[in-house]
């Protein structure tokens, strides 16, 4: 089964924050290829969003919240979403580092 992917503006503007940050603090070409992962990780959730793990702070929502993780050691993010229906919706890119995702986030 192949789900729509919607990515809401929210997530676009934390992936493009920190594609901005890797340009600035590692290069160019570092933020190239994670942009290129992250991308992909992103549009691999078409396939089976399922395999994913609800993420800790799901239970602060009236809504189950998953995550997928994208990186390794220092630069990890969670990709964090629901499922509703057919349909994956990316809420958030989050580092790992970051302050839990509150109501106040969505």
């Amino acid at each position: 089964m192949s789900y729509k992917l919607t990515v809401t503006s929210r997530a676009k503007q934390d992936r493009d924050n920190a594609l901005e940050w890797f340009r600035i603090n590692y290069s160019q070409a570092y933020a190239a290829r994670w942009y290129e992962g992250i991308a992909q990780a992103v549009e691999s959730l078409r396939k089976n969003p399922m395999r994913c793990h609800k993420a800790h702070e799901s239970g602060r929502f009236p809504f189950d919240v998953f995550e997928l993780l994208h990186g390794s050691k220092r630069n990890k993010y969670r990709i964090l979403f629901r499922i509703v229906g057919n349909s994956v919706v990316v809420l958030h890119l989050r580092h790992s580092a970051q302050q839990d995702l509150g109501p106040e986030d969505i």
